[in-house]
């Protein structure tokens, strides 16, 4: 034990703390733990049983990275994880926003290829159907990072009785999976879950004043959902997994690798049936755009196959790479 070991403590106890306060309360704790070695050694070099019986006395460095962070003040949200929450009601909130402008938009192409006006849902059904999604999503995303926040994520797992040996290594930055690319590839996950599993009422919330237009055919409909849901949960554990790990390592290389897997599997199950689209809407299709056009948009389903399968090859490899060359075990 050396004093590489002081250095890894320090990191496992203020790797999580907010960073306009981590630098601060690291030289604070640097500054103890020398003061006690000094105090327990007089003047002789600092031996493994010192250092192991100082860091013993500040415990384990996930409940000492708690008691300062306890420090701001108590809530449903800790200060830990307030701006990661707030960036999660951002995102969702956002993308619930968004996914509305696009139903506004599907609907007035819908009716254009129809050869109509731009006779679409009224703007208060809309809002309506906003606020009826808002307010879930609110409650959701609030529970969510409060259940992280409660079993300590990242990172919190079961203390080893000699948990000094087990202390994490230091990554390099490039080692480092980014905290909130993993908190909004979680979010971003669990929106597009109930966004699928409402899939019909969102497909005639688009057309609402235009008549009922089947967007699938039927031996494609059910199907696709199915995958896409399990797609999106398979997403969401890859990057829940990222947030617990907080850089690449073998065990990360290797959990991830096989839910890439299973994704593509999941993927192809999903999105390679044909017919994929319904007979109405490749007839309005085919009615509004040009004969060159009707090709490319039948296989429509089997190009956005081939972009996640190509994104997942590229996200594995540069997993493995980044884990080969930075990772630790």
């Amino acid at each position: 034990m050396t004093f590489e070991t002081v250095e890894r403590y320090l990191y496992a106890a203020t790797k999580d703390l907010p960073r306009k306060s981590r630098a601060d309360i690291e030289g604070e704790l640097r500054a103890d733990i020398s003061d006690m070695l000094d105090a327990r050694c007089q003047g002789r070099p600092a031996a493994e049983g010192d250092i192991r019986t100082v860091l013993e006395g500040f415990g384990p460095p996930e409940v000492l990275a708690r008691r300062y962070g306890a420090r701001e003040g108590r809530g449903l949200i800790s200060p830990l994880w307030y701006g990661p929450y707030k960036a999660a009601l951002a995102l969702s909130l956002g993308g619930c926003a968004a996914i509305h402008f696009a139903i506004w938009g599907i609907g007035a192409l819908v009716s254009l290829l129809k050869g109509g006006g731009i006779s679409i849902a009224s703007p208060l059904f809309l809002l309506r159907s906003f606020f009826t999604w808002a307010f879930p999503l609110f409650a959701v995303v609030t529970l969510v990072v409060a259940l992280l926040e409660h079993l300590g994520v990242p990172g919190r797992r079961e203390q080893p009785a000699d948990w000094i040996s087990a202390l994490p290594p230091i990554p390099t930055e490039k080692a480092r999976i980014s905290r909130g690319e993993s908190i909004a590839g979680v979010v971003g996950a669990a929106v597009m879950v109930t966004v699928m599993l409402n899939f019909s009422a969102f497909s005639s919330a688009a057309f609402a004043g235009q008549g009922p237009v089947q967007l699938l055919s039927p031996q494609a409909e059910g199907r696709f959902v199915a995958g896409a849901v399990l797609l999106f949960l398979l997403a969401g554990l890859v990057h829940l997994f990222a947030l617990v790990e907080g850089r690449y390592s073998v065990r990360y290389a290797a959990v991830s690798t096989a839910l890439h897997l299973l994704t593509g599997g999941v993927a192809y199950f999903s999105l390679r049936i044909q017919p994929f689209f319904s007979g109405e809407l490749i007839a309005l299709v085919e009615q509004a755009t040009s004969a060159d056009f009707l090709p490319l948009f039948l296989h429509l389903n089997n190009i956005v196959l081939a972009c996640i399968l190509f994104s997942l090859v590229l996200d594995t490899a540069e997993t493995l790479y980044r884990t080969a060359r930075y990772g630790c075990r």
